[in-house]
């Protein structure tokens, strides 16, 4: 029964998601259109049935893990941490893509959405197609070992990675050229890196369908000792 509840509490939130954006940007049409055509296509097989599935065949416990960040919220993140036009950002574990296409389709920066589960991609690429959405990318691959040059900011969402993927990611993320900003759900970079690798420009606090979350800003610095105010 709780369960039941949870699902029809999710199912809610979908649909007022779903029409706080299209009032939001109901001023972009090539936006407006795509995204009505990816919500059409996950309409009878949703996302949460998606990956469910996938993580069935690859034997995971676990079927639980999807998750995303609901457009209306991300779009408050990219104003608050001031992404622009000169940004390439890339999206890790995209899910059904619809922060990426939002990022491409209504403000036009070049985004590259990396996600693992096959279907996603295909779905999202579909729609990139219909609509000539240049500025958009979909790698179906996992960001572990995804190649991240030429990002200038990478946003990642996987607030329910354990502590030992989180410390895989941040090694990665160490390999970036300095300058690059990362924006992380939940956890900072900076309590997985070698110290002064990266540094914590701005944080906000952000509700999300399950809850109240820190979201962080930094950007990887010089490996060398920064100086003390």
């Amino acid at each position: 029964m709780k369960l039941f509840w949870l699902a029809i509490r999710m199912q809610w939130f979908e649909v007022l998601e779903c029409f706080k954006v299209l009032w939001r940007f109901r001023s972009n049409r090539t936006f407006i259109l795509s995204y009505l055509q990816l919500k059409m296509i996950f309409l009878l097989d949703s996302p949460y049935k998606v990956s469910k599935r996938y993580l069935f065949k690859k034997g995971e416990v676990d079927l639980y893990q999807y998750g995303e960040t609901p457009v209306s919220l991300f779009a408050d993140i990219v104003s608050e941490f001031g992404v622009d036009h000169s940004d390439c950002v890339y999206e890790l574990g995209a899910g059904s893509g619809f922060c990426s296409l939002w990022l491409s389709a209504s403000l036009g920066i070049q985004t590259t959405a990396v996600e693992l589960v096959p279907v996603f991609c295909s779905r999202l690429e579909k729609v990139r197609q219909r609509n000539n959405i240049d500025c958009l990318n979909v790698r179906n691959n996992s960001y572990f070992s995804e190649k991240l040059q030429p990002a200038t900011l990478l946003y990642i969402y996987a607030s329910n990675l354990d502590d030992l993927a989180i410390t895989e990611l941040a090694a990665k993320l160490m390999q970036l050229p300095v300058g690059t900003r990362v924006i992380s759900v939940s956890y900072s970079m900076v309590d997985y890196c070698q110290p002064n690798t990266f540094r914590v420009l701005k944080t906000m606090s952000a509700r999300f369908p399950w809850g109240e979350a820190d979201v962080f800003l930094q950007v990887r610095v010089a490996d060398t000792p920064m100086s003390v105010d």
